[in-house]
């Protein structure tokens, strides 16, 4: 398997090309498109707009650091935010037509098609169009979405299904990677951290379960000595891990099925 970013419109012809000449001709078993806001859906026309503006005014600011290529937002008090993935569909937006299409190349070629939802954190997308539903509501780019409110999960469920069925897949990768703006608003820093990771991870789980479909995600903040510690970058800007270790248990309990990438 590879992941790669949603192509834009521009590059879909290309992708095709890559699917049958690259990933076929060396045997790749499938791939993971990390979707983001890279489509304009039915359901949420919001989050595809939004993921337009939000690439636009954040390439015109100068309140970003340059990390691995890419500028990032910083955060309240120079807080490092999660990366950003602008090139993702071009920085603008496909249409659900484009995303079946692709699909359908992939499963034509015997590849499997998993579209990347990304969830709790790298949702820029879903926060930046929705901010009610922000972790850290005073971020001009909130990255995460809270985890005690539900309003979180009616936008990413009304999101996933569209995503899901237009695709005609039979996994989706939940992400679940850098989640640095973990237990900050006032109805999550009472908490702890594991546990509220290891309840958005099954929440999302069991939806997909009861739908037949399969559930891969990044395994990070799984891992030992990933967590609960604050780093900076260059002295620039700092970002920390909330300790999620006791999310493994839970996780493992509950939702067994889910197959972890690192």
């Amino acid at each position: 398997m590879v992941h790669l970013f949603l192509p834009g419109e521009e590059h879909l012809s290309y992708a095709r090309r890559y699917l049958r000449d690259f990933l076929v001709r060396y045997k790749f078993s499938g791939l993971f498109v990390e979707i983001g806001g890279g489509v304009r859906l039915r359901n949420r026309p919001e989050i595809g707009l939004g993921w337009r503006r939000f690439v636009e005014e954040l390439r015109a600011i100068g309140d970003t650091v340059p990390v691995y290529g890419e500028h990032v937002p910083l955060g309240p008090e120079r807080r490092f935010a999660a990366s950003v993935h602008t090139h993702l569909a071009d920085g603008r937006y496909i249409e659900r037509e484009d995303l079946g299409r692709l699909s359908e190349w992939a499963r034509g070629y015997g590849l499997e098609f998993v579209p990347e939802v990304q969830s709790l954190a790298h949702a820029y997308y879903l926060a930046c169009a929705n901010p009610e539903i922000a972790e850290l509501p005073c971020a001009d780019f909130p990255d995460t979405y809270c985890p005690s409110n539900p309003q979180s999960y009616k936008i990413l469920f009304e999101v996933m299904p569209e995503i899901v069925d237009v695709a005609k897949c039979g996994s989706v990768h939940i992400g679940h990677d850098e989640w640095r703006a973990g237990g900050l608003c006032p109805n999550c820093r009472e908490r702890d951290a594991g546990e509220l990771f290891a309840e958005d991870v099954v929440k999302i789980a069991e939806w997909l379960r009861e739908r037949g479909l399969g559930v891969w995600m990044w395994g990070d903040h799984l891992v030992p000595k990933h967590n609960a510690r604050r780093r900076s970058w260059r002295g620039e800007v700092w970002y920390d891990h909330p300790d999620t270790m006791a999310a493994a248990k839970i996780i493992a309990a509950r939702a067994p099925e889910i197959k972890l990438l690192n």
